[in-house]
């Protein structure tokens, strides 16, 4: 049970494993296991095989057998090769996500499978293994292996997609328990042009889609309907707004985990089938493709736990776990509810002891050796003994029930009472104070609007730091997984060297003593070159970078140049207002 509600976890929901039948280029299932186990920040995986869940089999009997136990949940993923073929010549990939919430999905999934059948020389095969492999030697004669002969029949069965839907939607079982996703790039509904001969059968395997497989960030702006009023139009007619999902699509070791780009899927939900339903209500919400979450809160400032202990039968001692959104405490009335804000403001040295009707001064007495531990986003804890005075240390921001019920009690109507007291405020100005404003609200902004500026750039500044950081953790949290690596190339090299044969003249001594100063001088070569490349690229950033501030001076010069105007400044003067850059930045980077 995931008690702290959605939280931003890793999902790879399209990894292939040892024994995937096309383009197997994995080595055991050993190598594989301690892969996956070494990305603890992989929650979910979608194992991904073509008409086939016997590898999903496989891997979820590793992990009821102890291994794996980083992943908290296994999605059977089938892709299916649909006809006709895109304008490249490819076939279609459809992919079915399938809960595995039922104890007999597996043989679910086998009699769904069974009865999607594709006819060959007047012959009906079905999408179970044993059939297609039977298709694959009627195709080939000449295949004596079975494990080739599997491979032909995969590669060979393509049912068309209205048989596909057919199949699909004659399924209650499979359409109650799972979710059809299609590529969105060029082996799925990209790969046909949008006013070609296939336009109309794209839009219907669009429509029957409700995830869509792309990490590139134009498609999924695309799918969620944030783009042009056309594109929206597009989308909704197509069934959308749609989530994009994305996986590394491993087919070997080197690759798993590590999609293009860093385009890692992260889902904000409990990593199980109805957290992935989830997707479809709320796209843009729920799911996000990028290097790291979109997680950009101060870490310190962020409540993870709450510990209480000591309060004599008042409280159990419970360590309640926080989300770090939006967290409500529901419960009836004198369930305790205000006790606990209470007690989290006391800890986070944020309880004011002056507030009327407060429950810790009615029932201090009675808690006088409980403690209160919070645990902070960073790591950090801090405590509180109820015994002890109230800190003034104002880690939160609290809002007593009573504060607020004061403050709503005798009002009704607040913005109008608010404007009312602006207007008052605002009549006893001096005239030669309001700079020709008509109203509060008005000289409000003016006068603030430097402040606003400002609050803008630190904002920008303060997002900056949040990201740099975020990309430090990130690459501290690869620094064993290098030193692993490290570590391997290592054993390698020396395992490489001792096979070196000994020199059995002096000619072939002197030869091997040749080949290593030649190696050595082009090791040397290899790193001049690589150093001489990391020049040119900062190079590179340097003039992008120059480029991007002389746009920021002329756009700067022409606001500040409006406000000079209307404060009457010369023009003459204006000019000593416009920042000055070099003429000439390029020849120094020559």
């Amino acid at each position: 049970m995931f008690t702290r509600g959605s939280e931003w976890r890793r999902w790879d929901l399209h990894l292939h494993t040892p024994d995937t039948i096309l383009n197997n280029q994995f080595d055991d299932w050993e190598e594989y296991l301690k892969t996956v186990e070494a990305h603890p920040d992989v929650k979910v995986l979608g194992v991904t095989d073509y008409m086939s869940i016997t590898n999903y089999s496989k891997l979820e009997s590793f992990k009821a057998g102890g291994r794996i136990s980083n992943i908290e949940l296994l999605i059977p993923n089938i892709e299916f090769r649909i006809a006709p073929p895109t304008d490249k010549a490819t076939a279609v990939n459809i992919h079915l996500l399938i809960s595995p919430d039922d104890p007999q999905h597996e043989q679910e999934i086998l009699n769904a499978l069974a009865r999607l059948d594709w006819e060959y020389g007047g012959r009906k095969y079905s999408c179970l293994p044993d059939q297609l492999a039977a298709l694959g030697r009627a195709f080939d004669t000449t295949i004596k292996d079975d494990g080739a002969a599997l491979r032909a029949g995969v590669t060979q069965f393509k049912v068309d997609f209205t048989r596909f839907r057919e199949w699909h939607n004659s399924e209650p079982w499979l359409r109650r328990n799972s979710l059809v996703g299609v590529a969105a790039g060029a082996d799925g509904v990209s790969g046909f042009r949008r006013d070609g001969a296939w336009a109309a059968l794209r839009d219907e395997i669009t429509r029957l889609s409700q995830v869509m497989f792309s990490g590139r960030p134009g498609e999924r702006e695309f799918w969620l309907a944030i783009g042009s009023a056309e594109d929206r139009e597009t989308v909704i007619r197509l069934g959308g707004p749609k989530p994009c999902v994305h996986g590394s699509d491993a087919h070997e070791i080197a690759k798993m985990f590590r999609p293009d780009g860093d385009r890692f899927c992260w889902v904000k939900a409990d990593p199980t089938c109805e957290g992935l339903r989830q997707l479809i209500y709320e796209p843009g919400d729920r799911v996000y493709i990028g290097p790291s979450p979109p997680v950009y809160h101060d870490q310190a400032r962020v409540i993870r736990t709450v510990k209480l202990s000591s309060a004599g039968g008042w409280f159990d001692d419970v360590s309640i776990p926080l989300n770090t959104g939006l967290v409500s405490i529901i419960g009836q009335k004198g369930s305790g509810k205000s006790a606990l804000a209470e007690l989290i403001a006391f800890a986070a040295g944020s309880w004011h002891e002056h507030e009327a009707g407060s429950f810790l001064k009615r029932a201090g007495h009675h808690l006088e050796n409980m403690s209160v531990e919070l645990g902070w986003a960073d790591g950090t804890t801090s405590s509180a003994n109820l015994s002890s005075d109230p800190s003034d240390a104002n880690q939160v921001r609290y809002l007593s029930q009573k504060f607020v019920e004061r403050l709503c009690a005798d009002d009704h109507i607040g913005t109008e009472l608010v404007h009312e007291i602006e207007s008052v405020i605002f009549s006893y100005i001096d005239p030669t104070d309001t700079l020709n404003a008509s109203s509060f609200e008005e000289l409000r902004a003016i006068r603030t609007e430097g402040i606003r500026e400002e609050g803008n750039r630190l904002r920008e500044d303060v997002m900056r730091f949040i990201r740099e950081e975020c990309d430090l953790r990130e690459t501290a949290a690869k620094l064993p997984e290098k030193k692993a690596r490290i570590k391997t190339l290592t054993e390698e090299r020396e395992g490489l060297t001792k096979q070196i044969p000994v020199a059995a003249s002096p000619e072939e001594a002197r030869i091997q003593k040749e080949l290593q100063e030649k190696r050595g001088a082009l090791n040397i070569a290899q790193q001049a070159a690589a150093v001489d490349k990391q020049m040119l690229q900062k190079i590179k950033d340097i003039r992008a970078r120059v480029s991007a501030f002389k746009s920021q001076i002329t756009r700067f010069h022409s606001e500040v140049e409006e406000l000079l105007i209307q404060a009457g400044i010369p023009e003459a003067s204006r000019g000593s207002f416009r920042p000055g850059f070099p003429p000439d930045t390029e020849t120094p980077l020559t």
